[in-house]
């Protein structure tokens, strides 16, 4: 878990500068290639949790973040945590923090702009810090089902962000369970039957 250590230590550093940190969460991904949507399905889990407010922005990013930088910008956040399926020739679910400036070994397959030039020019555009969580998928193939360890690794994920973005919040098994839900497509609004288990 040496990432949640780093993500807790870059969010001490934010409150010991005197700041009640301005917290942005960018979940990027493909919905047709199901363990490249871990962004994704971090972020509406999030969101359906009600882990987000006044200093704490979610966003489904999709494929495209750029169109999401404006959203961004008036938000004005400290730290912009971008989540994302990420090649690092890791054991599949392995969950590493990235800094931008060393992302030229990664994949970031299905984005549209390169992920190196999207964090320069959030991080350029809002003056915040900028993080990269990466999961290591395992089959991102067409319409792939999540494996069992994926699944795993965003619960892991999801019950890790609840507690340090939203303390007051409780997470017990609901975010876990919603997971499957997700997974499953049979969460209200949810599009995720590509993700079955089937």
């Amino acid at each position: 878990m040496y990432w949640q250590n780093q993500l807790y230590k870059a969010l001490l550093q934010l409150v010991l500068e005197g700041k009640a940190p301005r917290i942005a969460v960018l979940g990027i991904g493909s919905e047709l290639h199901s363990a490249d949507a871990a962004g994704i399905i971090i972020v509406r889990v999030l969101i359906q949790n009600n882990v987000y407010g006044e200093h704490l922005l979610v966003i489904n990013a999709g494929i495209a973040p750029e169109n999401k930088l404006g959203e961004l910008r008036h938000f004005s956040p400290d730290l912009v945590l971008i989540i994302d399926a990420a090649q690092m020739g890791l054991k599949p679910g392995s969950v590493r923090c990235i800094d931008p400036r060393t992302i030229g070994g990664f994949s970031f397959s299905t984005h549209t702009l390169p992920l190196q030039l999207l964090c320069r020019y959030v991080s350029h555009e809002t003056g915040s810090r900028v993080i990269i969580l990466g999961i290591q998928p395992d089959d991102v193939t067409f319409k792939s089902a999540l494996s069992p360890l994926m699944k795993e690794s965003l619960r892991a994920v999801l019950h890790v962000l609840a507690k340090l973005l939203q303390p007051s919040l409780q997470p017990t098994s609901d975010c876990s369970s919603q997971v499957d839900l997700f997974i499953q497509g049979n969460f209200p609004g949810c599009r995720y039957d590509l993700l079955s288990t089937r």
